[in-house]
């Protein structure tokens, strides 16, 4: 079996991950239970750990689309008509949609893009630039957004021992222990999926896509034809200063 033909099986096999797009925000998990009797300055702090962890998320879905985008990322905006190729060729990659279900067999595969409207141009430097403004993105996160809700959850914790009488307290810690941190893991999880994946695991991806979803011509295996539809450029460009993206256009191209 050729690589082509494992990548195909592999992706058919392969469950779709979840991500935090496909958690959904309830503002009940955030609210403390009428039942409970805790103190005004406790009634404030929990609203602050409400705030902080919307914020949060807010950031995980943005961080998740923005990685979403690492393929427009690998080229440079500065190459004007193929950069834009590059854009429609990746939003057509995407579009693209299996049709094959294995309980439905009868079920016909969807048809594949023609290679002859494609076209991908790829810069490590381009990409590298994009990887340190995400890094950039990612470490004011963790130092603020992240960082705030923490010592919130902390806080809140500490003061609740020391600020509630003994079976108040032992009501609050039971549902704190029992509901609101069981509703706070449903997407504190997806703090450990933000990583930007390298470039060359991102050009890998490319390739599988491209073997996946577009037509093998006669002359070329699947591969030989991922590899002619992709302009190369590594670790340098050629009179080409390449500018830090601006994540902002990358998000809408």
């Amino acid at each position: 079996m050729d690589r082509a033909a494992r990548v195909r099986e592999l992706l058919a096999t392969q469950p779709k991950p979840e991500t935090i797009m496909s958690y959904t925000y309830d503002a009940k998990d955030f609210r403390l239970p009428s039942y409970l009797l805790v103190p005004e300055v406790l009634l404030q702090m929990h609203m602050r750990v409400g705030e902080s962890a919307y914020a949060v998320i807010k950031c995980l879905r943005f961080f998740h689309n923005l990685r979403a985008k690492r393929f427009i990322a690998m080229c440079p905006e500065q190459q004007g008509p193929m950069y834009d190729q590059h854009v429609q060729s990746m939003k057509r990659l995407f579009a693209w949609k299996e049709q094959h279900n294995p309980a439905d067999p009868t079920l016909a595969p969807a048809a594949k893009i023609p290679g002859a409207v494609l076209g991908f141009h790829l810069d490590q430097l381009a990409y590298d630039s994009f990887n340190n403004l995400y890094i950039h993105s990612l470490r004011r996160f963790f130092e603020i957004e992240w960082a705030t809700y923490s010592q919130r959850m902390y806080d809140i914790k500490h003061a609740a021992s020391r600020q509630m009488d003994h079976f108040d307290y032992m009501a609050w810690l039971y549902w704190w222990n029992s509901e609101f941190k069981p509703n706070m893991e449903k997407w504190e999880g997806y703090v450990n999926d933000l990583n930007l994946p390298n470039w060359e695991d991102t050009v890998d991806e490319l390739y599988n896509m491209i073997i996946e979803r577009v037509e093998d011509s006669d002359e070329v295996t699947a591969m030989q034809l991922a590899r002619q539809l992709c302009s190369c450029k590594i670790k340098r460009t050629e009179g080409l200063t390449t500018l830090p993206p601006d994540p902002h256009r990358i998000l809408n191209p």
